[in-house]
């Protein structure tokens, strides 16, 4: 059961991470018009950085896919689904804390992940006297 809730826990930490990198990439990166003259003439390691943040966050997707994988395997979907939204919670406090993402805490927000975290409660918790399919 250990090994489920690390996969669980990479998974979901893999891919939070991973759209947080895509979004670091991609607010640095101006419109594809604008770089195509930048493509052919200079190949400069600030240019490829933006670049680099949106392939990392791709393989991170990939590494997130593969240990979900392993998840789906163990875990009915009606249980291992809702998990997934666990990831909101790590990509919301992960914009808060990348100063570069410049994204606020609020109490709205802040009340949407209370929500999420209590559904998921609810669907992975079993009734009294009622064991999981």
């Amino acid at each position: 059961m250990s090994q489920l809730i690390a996969y669980v826990t990479a998974s979901i930490m893999a891919g939070a991470i991973g759209q947080l990198m895509m979004k670091l990439g991609i607010q640095q990166l101006s419109p594809l018009q604008d770089h195509v003259y930048a493509f052919f003439t200079a190949f400069t390691v600030p240019a490829l950085i933006p670049v680099a943040w949106v392939a990392a966050g791709i393989a991170c997707y990939l590494v997130a896919m593969l240990l979900w994988l392993k998840v789906l395997r163990a875990l009915p979907l009606s249980m291992a689904y809702p998990l997934l939204s666990l990831g909101y919670i790590v990509v919301y406090l992960g914009a808060y804390f990348i100063p570069a993402l410049e994204e606020s805490l609020t109490r709205q927000k802040t009340m949407g992940i209370a929500l999420i975290i209590v559904g998921v409660i609810v669907i992975a918790s079993k009734p009294k006297g009622v064991a999981h399919e």
